[in-house]
């Protein structure tokens, strides 16, 4: 069960990565869990997140596997925004904890890497009622196809303005 879940959450983010031209980013998360982290950055406002890490809370220590659906307000440009988030989280210790994750923090972009600093409050309400609100982490990742979408932002900045990139033809007409 617990790789057909993790095998699962890798599989749904491939396909949303390979589905739009969203940002994504793969890395690592530390604090109160352990683990790998992949963000999904859908559009400028939004983004996915999943994780598969050890969570270090005594009463549910074990492996979780979260996908958050998270909301992005840039603060000061594109490179730091305050970001709150809400998805579905499974641990694995012994008969398993299904429950709910948020996610309140920061997201900074330096150059080809983001930094997160988030807190992770989970409610855990099946094999118990569970609120385990110790969840504080860095995370860091690496911004895996960075290039392709700055091509893509470079073309679109070079539209006449009100024209649409989809309406852009390689051959601009000369008025008459």
């Amino acid at each position: 069960m617990k790789r057909q879940l993790v095998l699962f959450s890798v599989l749904t983010m491939k396909f949303l990565a390979a589905k739009s031209q969203g940002e994504s980013a793969l890395g690592v998360r530390a604090g109160g869990s352990l683990g790998v982290t992949y963000k999904y950055y859908q559009s400028r406002g939004f983004a996915f997140e999943g994780l598969v890490d050890y969570d270090l809370d005594k009463s549910v220590k074990g492996i979780r596997a979260a996908l958050l659906f998270e909301k992005l307000a840039p603060l000061v440009g594109n490179k730091f925004a305050a970001q709150i988030g809400v998805g579905p989280v499974y641990s694995f210790p012994n008969d398993g904890h299904f429950g709910a994750a948020g996610t309140l923090g920061f997201d900074w972009r330096v150059s080809a890497v983001t930094l997160q600093l988030d807190w992770q409050p989970t409610w855990y309400f099946t094999n118990g009622d569970h609120f385990g609100g110790s969840n504080v982490g860095v995370s860091a990742r690496y911004i895996l196809n960075r290039k392709r979408r700055h091509q893509r932002e470079e073309r679109e900045r070079n539209l006449p303005p009100n024209q649409p990139p989809a309406q852009q033809s390689p051959v601009q007409q000369q008025p008459a």
